[in-house]
């Protein structure tokens, strides 16, 4: 493998990891009428805790994109 192959490999698991580590996954409810964004994984549990809610609001969630999240909606199983 050259250097420039294996640079371009390294920057490529990099960002991968990176990509990782600003994934927040949540679930999305209606109870009552009302949506609820449920904060599923570590990190999406940490930004309600930084917002102090328990769930996540649309408004939070704009803001943590605009620092790199990148949310992951879980679908609800039967």
């Amino acid at each position: 493998m050259s250097c420039e192959h294996t640079e371009r490999f390294l920057e490529d698991k990099l960002e991968e990891a990176i990509s990782e580590m600003l994934e927040a996954v949540v679930q999305i409810k209606n109870i009552y009428g009302n949506e609820r964004i449920i904060p599923i994984n570590e990190k999406a549990q940490l930004l309600a805790k930084i917002a102090g809610t328990k769930t996540l609001t649309r408004e939070t969630i704009d803001l943590a994109k605009s620092l790199g999240f990148t949310f992951i909606v879980q679908q609800e199983t039967i």
